[in-house]
């Protein structure tokens, strides 16, 4: 559990729903641009672009993946006490919607839209909204690709295990990944 510290002493944690004034029935409303303007500003100036670069991240994997899931109650803040600076959750309830939902669309917009982005949006995004440089995104990218290659390979080990598990998801997940990393990333 990522909201208990070392010690199994409960952490403070607040969704992005919540910070932003919404109810949890509201959790798809708004965009990421205006997410990651609200979270800017609760986390410590010294701290910001480390934690915009993991909020684009994050951001990016569910793009690459297919997660038409990623709404304001799958991001978050983690505090040790309300008196010490918040920092943001690790990344959280990621699935393939993709696969299930072949019509689905992103929890937020970004510019605008609902649609998946492509790598010109995301860069748009990563580098407008996050503040990063283009080697920055390119970077974070790259282990994006990485991971989800590597991820491929396990997938279709566990595929070969468990052949009702590759009828009823794998095929799909392999198809939506193939198509995240090839649009959104523009690999493959």
């Amino acid at each position: 559990r990522f909201d208990k510290n070392t010690e199994g002493r409960p952490l403070g944690f607040e969704d992005m729903a919540c910070l932003s004034g919404y109810t949890a029935q509201e959790k798809y409303k708004g965009s990421y641009e205006n997410m990651v303007a609200r979270l800017s500003q609760m986390i410590e100036p010294d701290r910001r672009r480390a934690v915009l670069a993991q909020l684009f991240k994050s951001i990016a994997l569910s793009c690459v993946l297919g997660n038409g899931d990623a709404h304001l109650k799958n991001f978050g803040l983690l505090y040790p006490d309300p008196s010490r600076p918040a920092d943001l959750a690790p990344t959280y309830d990621i699935c393939c919607t993709l696969t299930y939902l072949r019509e689905d669309q992103m929890a937020l917009a970004m510019n605008r839209s609902k649609q998946f982005p492509g790598r010109a949006i995301l860069t748009h995004f990563g580098r407008t909204s996050c503040m990063l440089t283009p080697g920055q995104i390119n970077s974070i990218l790259d282990e994006i690709s990485m991971g989800v290659e590597a991820a491929m390979i396990e997938l279709d080990y566990y595929c070969k295990q468990y052949p009702e598990f590759n009828v009823r998801c794998g095929e799909g997940m392999r198809r939506v990944w193939r198509t995240g990393m090839r649009f959104t990333i523009g690999n493959g």
